[in-house]
Order: C-alpha cells, then sequence, then structure tokens
C-alpha cells in the first residue's frame, strides 16, 4: 500500500470508528457454505488456459471481510449481523473464545454461542491489519455514551472458498497485575536449569519492510535473543500495549525496559503459530511455554508500522490460564454490555489506547 492510499485507508477507518450502531432483528442460522454479499470484496475471476473461470482473494481480503462484518453488519450484537458472520464460515470453523476452556468448532455451535445473551454487545473497530488471507483488529466494546473491554481477534480465511475457517478471541484482564507478572513467572522457574548442550539459534540480520515479515523474523529468527536488533524497528515514538499493564509504555526506552525484563526470565519460550499477511500493519497468534508445564498459554498480537516502515503501535494479550477467568465472568454478568467494572466515556481512549 501506498503512503497516499494507506492515508485515506486511516480516514476511512477513523470515521468508521466514530459511527457505530445497529438494530436488533430476528435470526435464523443458514447452513449454506455460499459465500454472502459480504464477500463482495473477496474474489477477482479470471479465464483458465482451458477457458475455465478460476478465482483468487483479492488483495486485503481479510481486512475488508473485517469491515464488512464489524463496522456494517453489527454482527455482534444484531441477529441479522451474527448470522451474516456465521454464513461467512467454514461448515467446520474454528473459533476460540477467551472465556471458553474448549474452542468452539462448526457453524450452529458458533451462532448459538454468539446468539446467546451472555455475548450480545457492539463492538467498535479500532485498528485492523491490511491482510489477504488473514487479518486481525482490535475492538472495544461500547454503548452510546461508555466504552469497556478491549481485545484483538485474529481471523483466518480459507484462501480456497473465501470463507472464515479459524478466529481466535482474546481480551484484557480485568486486574492488571504489572510488574507482579514478572515476579511471579520468576518464582515459577527459579529452579530451571538450562541445557548446557542446547545451542542458542543463529540468526542473520535481516531489515524486513512488510509488516508480518518484520513480526516472523522477530519471533521465528531473532526470538528475542538480541533486544537491539528488535527495537531497531520501533518507531522513536511506538506506543507498546501489554495488557497485564494498565497503561501502554511509550517511546523506545520504554519499551525496551519492559521487553528487556521479560528476556531475563530462563524457562520461557515464546513460539508463533500463526501470522497473517498485512503489509502495513500485522496481527498474530502464539504460546507461551513455562518450562515443561503441560499446559501451555496462548496469546495475540498486532503491530502497526507508520508511513516510515518502523513499529509505531503493539498490543500484546495473553489468554487467562483459568476459564473462564473469575473476574472476567463477573463483570460480564454485571455489565453485559461493557464487560468491565468501571467503564469510560465513550470516546476517552482513541483506538482503544490508555
Amino acid at each position: 500500500m501506498n503512503t497516499k492510499s494507506g492515508c485515506l485507508w486511516n480516514v476511512s477507518l477513523l470515521l468508521l470508528w466514530f459511527s457505530c450502531d445497529c438494530s436488533v432483528e430476528g435470526f435464523s442460522f443458514s447452513s449454506s457454505n455460499t459465500i454472502v454479499s459480504l464477500n463482495r470484496h473477496c474474489y477477482s475471476t479470471m479465464n483458465g488456459r482451458d477457458g475455465s473461470l478460476s478465482m483468487s482473494l483479492q488483495e486485503f481480503a481479510a481486512r475488508d471481510l473485517v469491515i464488512d462484518l464489524i463496522g456494517e453488519a453489527g454482527c455482534f450484537n444484531s441477529m441479522e449481523g451474527i448470522q451474516k458472520l456465521v454464513n461467512a464460515c467454514e461448515s467446520g470453523v474454528v473459533y476460540e473464545d477467551g472465556m471458553e476452556a474448549v474452542p468452539i468448532v462448526g457453524k450452529s455451535n458458533v451462532a448459538n454461542f454468539l446468539s446467546s445473551s451472555s455475548t450480545k454487545h457492539r463492538r467498535r473497530l479500532d485498528k485492523v491489519s491490511d491482510g489477504t488471507t488473514a487479518c486481525g483488529y482490535t475492538w472495544t466494546w461500547i454503548t452510546d455514551n461508555e466504552e469497556g473491554l478491549r481485545g484483538t481477534t485474529f481471523v483466518q480465511l480459507n484462501p480456497q472458498s473465501g470463507l472464515i475457517q479459524y478466529i481466535c478471541e482474546l481480551f484484557e484482564p480485568v486486574v492488571k497485575p504489572g510488574d507482579a507478572i514478572v515476579d511471579l513467572l520468576k518464582t515459577v522457574t527459579q529452579d530451571y536449569v538450562a541445557d548446557e548442550e542446547k545451542e542458542e539459534t543463529k540468526f542473520a540480520i535481516r531489515t524486513p519492510t512488510k509488516a508480518s515479515d518484520i513480526a516472523s523474523y522477530m519471533f521465528q529468527e531473532v526470538q528475542v535473543q538480541n533486544v537491539t536488533d528488535v527495537v531497531r524497528f520501533y518507531s522513536p515514538d511506538i506506543v507498546y500495549q501489554d495488557f497485564n499493564y494498565p497503561k501502554a509504555f511509550r517511546g523506545v526506552e520504554e519499551a525496551k525496559e519492559f521487553l528487556e525484563k521479560f528476556i531475563s526470565i530462563q524457562g520461557i519460550d515464546f513460539i508463533p503459530i500463526q501470522f497473517d499477511d498485512g503489509q502495513t500493519s500485522t496481527c498474530f497468534t502464539w504460546k507461551i511455554q513455562v518450562m515443561d508445564a503441560p499446559d501451555s498459554i496462548l496469546g495475540i498480537s498486532f503491530y502497526e508500522t507508520n508511513e516510515d516502515g518502523k513499529i509505531s503501535f503493539i498490543r500484546d494479550i495473553a489468554e487467562s490460564a483459568i476459564k473462564p477467568p473469575i473476574l472476567g465472568s463477573i463483570a460480564r454478568k454485571l455489565r453485559p454490555q461493557l464487560g468491565v467494572f468501571s467503564p469510560l466515556p465513550l470516546g476517552s481512549r482513541l483506538f482503544g489506547i490508555s
């Protein structure tokens, strides 16, 4: 995406950010796998060598589908919107929600989950990555005058059908422990004995420019062995939002200090799972393996670059070790439309950043 089109895209998203409302209509689940009208951006057709028609995903297909479903269809508070989301999914779609102990599998199960009274809410689309086969977006639960729970969602399309085959959604914890999480991890791993025979992974220093390639390089090659090589991709005014902390880290020095706290802990591995193919922004999933623990912790990150190609925004979220999270469940019962104990005035956190 060139700078001009990127600027126009940001303006469009900003306008969308200020207009989110839907009406509730009757819901009837459709089992059809036909691509619904919301997928109008997904495909281009071309004549094959034998004269037959073939299909390929258009550029930014995943991003455009998310904008349609979240921004236009209101797919989390409108029964009609829920129907459109479900009809945009593969029959065997897998939906991982941070409140649920196991993934929700299949269109009918996803439909039942989303149409339950405990999950319906209005969702503001804050940021979305410009992926084609997959993308991610950050969001905030809102009402007419307040805003509450924030989170990030990863969406993977089937490149052959253009339908959604995987969704992963995580959200901020109600209580943010701050550095207490570092102290906890140090306590848990205090008896860790490093494998002396295990060689440190060597990597070739590169300078990728595509957002998803930068993220892949950091997690799959550098593997945070060299903080200096990571922060060279950061914008001087980077905003790094880790939801274990109540406030975002601002600037390279604060972000670097934050990273160094976790790198100093032995016995913890960050393992990437899926990356989207975003150009100027990217979303990816990962897991944390603590020593030889039988279970890992799922996580999701969103990166955005500026016009100079430097990372200007990061959001990291790790799932709760307890599902459903106790305080999160109570907050959703007390304030089902906002999901938090203490909501803020609507618009007080531009793009969900505090």
